[in-house]
């Protein structure tokens, strides 16, 4: 293959990806105007539904004897009355905590403490190639690559931007379907 010939290809994969990066910019800009159309509605519909959700809260406050038994009932699709609470677990010292934990519950601690030592990546990269190896770390894709870039960073950042979604979403779809 000649360099005109890579020419000829840069110029295409060019055109192709200008193309892209105009139909996202063409989708994102109706987006824009759609969202700029309906937030004002959303936000007046979600401060309704809070407003809603405060005052049934309230009612259901000052009204615990109809909620005896049963407890909670469904009305209109909507599940109320009074529940038991799931709680929060808050840890003021984690150091302190696993420390009374070995020392009152050792035989518990296993499965109560959370102990985690893995290699450090960014680190591990200032290693020298034959340190590497003296500890079972190989490196793939070091050498020479095919380096391919648009100039153009702004377009490039969109229309990575978009890839990314669109791979998540064909993961997703492909997990799915599996």
């Amino acid at each position: 293959m000649r360099l005109g010939d890579i020419e000829q290809l840069a110029k295409r994969y060019h055109a192709t990806e200008a193309d892209l990066a105009e139909k996202i910019v063409a989708m994102d800009r109706e987006l824009k105007s759609i969202e700029a159309r309906y937030l004002p509605l959303i936000k007046r519909r979600f401060e309704a539904a809070v407003e809603a959700h405060a005052s049934l809260h309230a009612g259901v406050l000052q009204s615990p004897e109809l909620f005896k038994q049963p407890k909670t009932i469904v009305i209109h699709g909507v599940k109320c009355g009074f529940g038991k609470g799931k709680g929060k677990i808050i840890i003021e010292n984690a150091d302190n905590t696993v420390r009374l934990i070995e020392k009152h519950l050792p035989e518990q601690a296993e499965a109560l403490i959370e102990t985690t030592k893995k290699p450090m990546k960014n680190a591990l990269q200032n290693l020298s190639g034959a340190e590497l190896k003296k500890v079972g770390v190989t490196v793939q894709e070091a050498g020479e690559q095919v380096v391919i870039r648009l100039v153009a960073n702004v377009v490039e950042k969109i229309v990575a931007a978009f890839r990314k979604q669109y791979m998540k979403n064909g993961e997703a779809e492909m997990e799915e379907a599996a």
